[in-house]
């Protein structure tokens, strides 16, 4: 681990991890001000049928929440895999850690434990029918998830009640920058996508 900016508004930390051929880079983005963090993470993934989650551990226990298609409901959180759409959070009676990201559906929750699912390197489907082998083994077969992949989360901590009302309204800019169609308003999709300006 290594700081790679202390600016006088944010921390940016930089972390690598390796696993048998597979890399990960990991920015955490801490602001010197507030109770939110981004986590920036790009991943070169060589894993073959090989699930890649990010564990974000808590302190406390409660609830597990998400966005579905008509509002928020309550999902499971006994690290079984569950969907929502773009946010999700670990609510106690008191405090809550939210999360949005730019990318990803899957998660789980168990013991205060957020797992956010990134990939899974399947071999792509293929269905055999009696002697008929529908794979040759002597073949190359792609598969999917692996390779080079970017991840964005942002997560917030704070008041239960707070969290719930500021969730919504922190996730919809994701939703509009993925709802943008690709043209010359790509500057604006970028913008939107990064809140930073253009160069």
């Amino acid at each position: 681990m290594r700081v790679v900016e202390d600016g006088g508004a944010r921390k940016v930390i930089e972390a690598l991890f390796m696993y048998r051929g597979s890399s990960a880079r990991l920015l955490y983005k801490i602001p010197k001000r507030g109770a939110g963090f981004e986590i920036e993470l790009t991943v070169y993934w060589q894993e073959k049928a090989k699930l890649l989650k990010l564990a974000v551990p808590t302190v406390f226990a409660g609830e597990y929440w998400g966005q579905t298609a008509y509002g928020a409901q309550r999902l499971a959180s006994d690290g079984s895999e569950v969907c929502s759409q773009r946010w999700a959070g670990l609510f106690s009676d008191a405090m809550a850690l939210t999360w949005c990201g730019d990318s990803g559906y899957g998660s789980s929750c168990d013991g205060g434990e957020l797992r956010l699912s990134l990939l899974r390197s399947p071999l792509y489907l293929a269905n055999e029918f009696g002697d008929v082998k529908a794979l040759d083994k002597q073949r190359f077969h792609p598969r999917s998830d692996q390779g080079e992949r970017s991840f964005r989360f942002a997560f917030a901590a704070g008041d239960a009640q707070q969290r719930r009302q500021m969730i919504e309204a922190e996730a919809m800019p994701i939703v509009i920058c993925c709802a943008l169609p690709r043209s010359p308003c790509d500057a604006v999709r970028v913008v939107t996508a990064t809140n930073s300006p253009l160069p």
